[in-house]
């Protein structure tokens, strides 16, 4: 049985029952197996990891030897040709605006009416006019954090009703 998230896969192994993950990366297969047993638990976790290396290996910025410093691969990526990082300079990553619309064209097909015409308003209302011309390698947690003290700090919010 597996799950697709992305391009990482979470399967479990016939013959132990064990969890490990499936993926492709810089051309290569790659398969991780974990001592973890299959269990919505484990499967759970493992699950949330894969939907975290998809989304860095979407934006480009997925590092095999952050995951697996002792993986069976590790020697293949840890060469000075691994690009996995992006240079600072000359990005070349898209900016933010660019990226979210690629997103939304891979993300948005299987939502409800509703939900979608919700999402895209924040989108358009919220987070392309605040990090649309920037590189999306440039976006930093601590700009994310600010963004959201800012709108949680606006007028309107909360149970008072100011």
């Amino acid at each position: 049985m597996s799950k697709a998230t992305g391009r990482v896969k979470v399967r479990s192994r016939a013959d132990s029952n064990r969890l490990f993950f499936d993926f492709s990366y810089r051309g290569v297969r790659c398969r991780e197996y974990t001592l973890l047993a299959d269990s919505k638990s484990n499967r759970g976790k493992m699950e949330q990891v894969a939907k975290r290396m998809s989304a860095e290996m979407e934006l480009g910025t997925f590092d095999y030897l952050t995951y697996f410093p002792t993986g069976k691969r590790a020697d293949a990526f840890s060469g000075k040709e691994n690009t996995a990082q992006p240079q600072t300079g000359n990005s070349s990553l898209p900016a933010f605006e660019m990226y979210v619309e690629t997103w939304w064209t891979r993300h948005s097909v299987g939502l409800r009416a509703r939900t979608k015409e919700s999402y895209r308003g924040i989108v358009d209302r919220y987070l392309v006019p605040q990090f649309g011309e920037t590189e999306v390698d440039k976006i930093s947690p601590q700009m994310i954090l600010d963004f959201r003290a800012a709108i949680a700090s606006r007028r309107g919010r909360g149970s008072d009703g100011k």
